[in-house]
């Protein structure tokens, strides 16, 4: 593959931290690289398993999004709880060291940040992976940044709509959107196409973040005025022809089509350059919870042994939650010792679902 042991400056180990496993694979990574580079301790290693431990199965996909979070903030986190190396390591005649401090994630000037990941697993399947950030390669022809865009979201609900526009207000106006050269051509072009369009929807056009930014505020705010706001079920208008590269009040009339349940090409609209995707906010799901209800409220029940010739108690039973949620959880109560030898005890755990509450005793 040509890639060159000194253009990767940080390995996700597998890193399970045991005193001999963790030699073992620095000694391997050691033998690899050194068959092109003699240089020492250049590049970080590191392991999730630091953080939140040994997740099994899913190890190696938890160091793969780490590794992508640290590709995505340019950063280098440390491991932690490192008091003293493993002596068997040696670490020092080695490629590695292993990072212990969150700093910035450096490389050579003009080339992209490259990691290496590790993942061993019980069957003997190994699995290694080199990963390269990505650098998005600009076009040389430029889309007017004055340009009008038509900017769309949608939603399930309106009260979906509403936080959908606040995060994308809100991503407009933070320092990260602000710090990182976009076109707005982009911005509109991603929610055009990178989103799938729902029932609530809602179109504006601007020339401008900030231009979008007071439009989205002047909707979270209730003022639809100039905006385009239809619901696909109970607005659809007749079709009309599409301009191509719709401007002014061309995009006006291609909003009102898309929010009254059209499909739209929005290629027609970028026929000299088509624009890049952007990483922006994602649908902002309602954050609502789902717990069983669980009935406190049942008093504890005294059990008379006596009753049962074999010493075994049974108590009257009472459902702590809605039976037919068909949930079950662990309750223990007391009871008296069965005697082993009579035929009445039981086997093992006894699970009961009593969905026509005819269990009485």
């Amino acid at each position: 593959y040509n890639i060159h042991p000194e253009s990767i400056s940080y390995i996700e180990t597998h890193g399970t931290g045991t005193v001999l496993g963790d030699p073992i694979e620095i000694d391997a990574l050691t033998q690899a690289f050194r068959k092109d580079t003699q240089k020492k301790q250049y590049c970080a290693v590191g392991s999730v398993k630091t953080n939140i431990g040994h997740t099994q199965i899913a190890s190696g996909i938890a160091g793969f999004i780490k590794l992508l979070l640290c590709l995505k903030h340019k950063k280098l986190v440390p491991s932690l709880h490192l008091e003293k190396e493993n002596e068997h390591l040696n670490l020092s005649e080695s490629p590695f060291y292993v990072n212990t401090e969150l700093k910035d994630w450096t490389t050579l000037e003009g080339a992209p940040r490259r990691a290496a990941l590790s993942s061993f697993g019980f069957s003997g399947t190994n699995a290694h992976l080199v990963i390269e950030e990505y650098i998005p390669q600009r076009s040389s022809s430029r889309i007017v940044d004055n340009a009008p865009q038509l900017i769309v979201l949608s939603a399930k609900n309106e009260k979906r709509l509403q936080s959908y526009a606040k995060v994308l207000r809100d991503f407009l106006n933070t320092e990260e959107s602000c710090s990182v050269q976009f076109s707005f051509a982009d911005f509109a072009y991603t929610l055009q196409v990178g989103r799938e369009a729902m029932t609530e929807r809602l179109a504006l056009v601007a020339d401008s973040s900030e231009k979008a930014v007071e439009k989205l505020t002047q909707y979270i705010e209730g003022n639809t005025n100039q905006l385009h706001r239809a619901n696909v079920k109970s607005n659809r208008a007749q079709p009309e022809c599409l301009p191509e590269g719709g401007k002014g009040n061309e995009l006006d009339k291609i909003a009102q089509r898309w929010v009254s349940g059209h499909d739209i090409d929005w290629e027609l609209l970028h026929k000299e350059r088509t624009p890049q995707r952007l990483s922006l906010p994602t649908y902002p799901f309602a954050k609502e919870h789902y717990w069983v209800p669980v009935n406190e409220s049942h008093p504890k029940k005294t059990v008379d042994s006596s009753a049962h010739s074999a010493n075994v108690s049974v108590s009257k039973f009472q459902p702590f939650c809605n039976v037919e949620t068909l949930y079950y959880q662990t309750r223990w109560e007391p009871q008296v010792q069965a005697n082993s030898s009579s035929s009445l005890a039981p086997l093992g755990t006894v699970l009961l679902f009593d969905l026509d509450g005819k269990i009485d005793n």
